[in-house]
C-alpha cells in the first residue's frame, strides 16, 4: 500500500514503514556549486518517494567505516553512501498519517561535523519515534565540507560573499520547506523542534545564531555538539587559498573549481583539512569546513552572548554523554595498560599545552581510575562537557526561555563495558532504535529502559515540556541549583553535576582572554 501527498513541487508517493508512513528523498531545494540554494523545480506526475536521495560528496571511507570496526557497528546500515551527488538537497518524512492533524514536528540535523554524514542511516530511522509520540520526524541531507563551506568571496567578489555558509543556507531553505509543506503530512508548522548530535548539535547552535532562521523553529535540542566558535573570514579565506594550492591552481584560477570533478574536490578538501587543523582540536570549533562569521548570515559566534540573545524565546535542551571520548580512545591497543605519563602525553598532544596539573586533579578525584579513563575524562570534559556548560549558562543569562541540561550516564555493556557512555550512544536511545545497533548498546533490557526514558523525554519536550512519567520532574537550569537530568536505568536530577570539575576549569580559564 502506498500513500500520495501533494506538496510544493508536485505529488509524492510514500509507503508504510513500521506503523507509520515514510516519504523519502523529497527535494526541498536545488544546489548549484558554491552558490546559494534555490527552490527545487516542480516535477510532473507523481514522484516516487520510497527511496533515500543523494548524499553530499564526502570522505565516504570515514562516513561508512569498515563494518567490523566499532564505528562501523555504530553506524551500520547506511543505505545511501553509494548514492552520492552534489544536488543533494533532499529530506525524509515519517508520519503517523498524512491528515489534517497538527502533530509536533522534529527536524533532525545529522552529525559528522560539517564535513560528513547524511540523514538516511538506520540508526536515525524515524519510524519508531514517530509512532511512539504521534509526531512527524524529518531528516535531511545538505551540502557539506568544501561544497557547503568553501569561501570564494576573497577571489570571486560579492557574488560569492556568502559561499562559506552555503551549507547553512541549505538548512534554512529546508526549514522553510517544512514550514510551507509539513501540514500536508500531518505536522504542525507552528511547533517545530530542531535537534541534532555532534556536528548536528553544532548545526542547531548555528541555526540559533542565524537571523534568517527566525520563526522557522520553536524549540531546539543540542546533543554533544558544543559548537562555540565559527571560522573568521580570514581563516575561511586562508582555507580557500590552501585548497587552491592542493588543486595546483594559482590565485587567479579560482573559477576553475567549478569544473573540477567532485571526487577531486573531496580529496583536496581532505588534504586542506589536514593542513588547516593545527591546534584547533578543542577550541570550540569543528574544523576548517564549518560556518564562518558573516554579518548577513552568521553575525556572531554561537557562543557569543549576542547569539544567545538573538532567539531569546526558544526553549533549549542541551547535554552530553558521560564519557564522550571513550569510543575514540577506548579502542587503542594500550588503552587499558597505558601509564599516567602516556595519558599526559596524549592530553598535551591533543590540547597543545601541558596538562600535568589538570591530570593530577583528575587523578586526585579518582585515585583508583586507570590512566586511560583519566585521559578520556579530561579531554571529554574539556572538549564537550565544559563548553556545553558554558553554552548552558550563557543561554540562561542572555535568553528568556528555559534551558534544560542533561547527561547520559548509562553505560553500554558491550566490549565488557570498556566504552562506558561514549559519544553517539544517545542517538539509538532517543530515536528508540536500540534494535538496530545491538553491538553498540547490547541486547539486554537495560538499553530499552533507557531508550524509553530518552525517547519519551525528547517527544515531551517537542510537545512543550520535557516532564513525562518515565523521569522525575526536570527543573530548568538555574545559576542557583544548576540542575541536570542524568539519564540511566533509573534517571535522576543532580544539582551541580560534576561541580568540582566545573569549578576547576572555570578557575583555570579565569585568567585567559576570551576567544570570542
Amino acid at each position: 500500500m502506498t500513500a500520495i501527498v501533494e506538496c510544493e513541487g508536485g505529488k509524492v508517493r510514500g509507503a508504510p514503514s513500521g506503523a507509520v508512513l515514510a516519504f523519502k528523498g523529497i527535494p526541498y531545494g536545488a544546489a548549484r556549486r558554491f552558490r546559494p540554494p534555490r527552490k527545487a523545480p516542480a516535477w510532473p506526475g507523481v514522484r516516487d518517494a520510497r527511496a533515500f536521495g543523494p548524499v553530499c560528496p564526502q570522505d565516504v571511507k570515514a562516513s561508512q567505516p569498515d563494518p567490523s570496526s566499532l564505528f562501523g557497528q555504530v553506524f551500520d546500515g547506511d543505505p545511501s553512501m553509494d548514492f552520492v551527488g552534489e544536488d543533494c538537497l533532499v529530506l525524509n518524512i515519517w508520519t503517523p498519517a498524512a491528515d489534517a492533524k497538527k502533530r509536533p514536528v522534529m527536524v533532525w540535523l545529522h552529525g559528522g561535523g560539517f564535513a560528513r554524514g547524511c540523514g538516511s542511516t538506520s540508526i536515525i530511522d524515524g519510524s519508531r519515534l514517530s509512532a511512539r509520540g504521534d509526531a512527524v520526524i524529518v531528516t535531511l541531507n545538505h551540502r557539506l565540507n568544501v561544497f557547503g563551506h568553501l569561501y570564494l568571496g576573497e577571489a570571486g567578489g560579492e557574488e560569492f560573499a556568502h559561499s562559506g555558509n552555503n551549507g547553512m543556507l541549505d538548512l534554512v531553505l529546508a526549514l522553510q520547506w517544512v514550514r510551507d509543506n509539513i501540514t500536508a503530512f500531518g505536522g504542525d508548522p507552528g511547533n517545530v523542534t530542531i535537534f541534532g548530535e555532534s556536528g548536528g548539535g553544532g548545526k542547531v547552535l548555528a541555526m540559533l545564531s542565524m537571523p534568517a532562521a527566525r520563526d522557522l523553529f520553536h524549540r531546539a535540542i543540542v546533543q554533544s555538539g558544543p559548537f562555540v566558535r565559527a571560522n573568521t573570514r580570514e581563516h575561511a579565506a586562508r582555507t580557500a587559498r590552501t585548497l587552491l594550492g592542493e588543486l595546483d591552481f594559482g590565485k587567479d584560477d579560482w573559477a576553475k573549481t567549478f569544473d573540477v570533478p567532485a571526487q577531486r574536490l573531496v580529496d583536496a578538501s581532505l588534504a586542506t583539512e589536514a593542513k588547516m587543523q593545527g591546534a584547533r582540536i578543542l577550541d570550540g570549533s569543528m574544523g576548517c569546513w564549518q560556518p564562518m562569521l558573516d554579518v548577513d548570515v552568521l553575525p556572531h559566534h554561537p557562543g557569543d552572548p549576542r547569539s544567545h540573545a538573538l532567539f531569546p524565546d526558544i526553549p533549549l535542551m542541551i547535554g552530553t554523554t558521560k564519557d564522550e571520548l571513550a569510543m575514540h580512545f577506548g579502542t587503542l591497543p594500550n588503552f587499558a595498560t597505558m601509564s599516567l605519563e602516556d595519558a599526559g602525553a596524549i592530553c598535551a598532544m591533543v590540547t597543545g599545552e601541558p596538562m600535568d596539573e589538570a591530570l593530577a586533579f583528575y587523578k586526585a578525584r579518582r585515585p583508583e581510575e586507570k590512566p586511560g579513563y583519566l585521559m578520556t575524562g579530561l579531554l571529554g570534559d574539556l572538549g564537550a562537557w565544559v563548553p556545553t556548560m558554558q553554552l548552558t549558562e550563557g543561554r540562561v543569562a542572555h535568553a528568556r526561555a528555559p534551558v534544560f541540561h542533561y547527561v547520559l550516564g548509562w553505560e553500554t555493556p558491550v566490549m565488557g563495558g570498556r566504552l562506558r557512555s561514549p559519544h553517539a550512544l544517545d542517538i539509538p536511545l532517543m530515536f528508540d532504535n536500540v534494535g538496530t545497533v545491538p553491538k553498540f548498546v547490547g541486547e539486554g533490557p537495560e538499553a530499552q529502559r533507557v531508550a524509553d526514558a530518552m525517547s519519551e523525554t525528547w517527544l515531551a519536550f517537542a510537545r512543550g515540556n520535557p516532564d513525562n512519567p518515565t523521569i522525575p520532574h526536570w527543573p530548568a537550569y538555574s545559576p542557583q541549583r544548576r540542575s541536570s537530568m542524568v539519564f540511566d536505568v533509573r534517571s535522576e536530577v543532580v544539582d551541580d553535576y560534576n561541580g568540582a570539575v566545573r569549578a576547576f576549569w572555570a578557575a583555570r580559564e579565569a585568567g585567559k582572554p576570551s576567544a570570542l
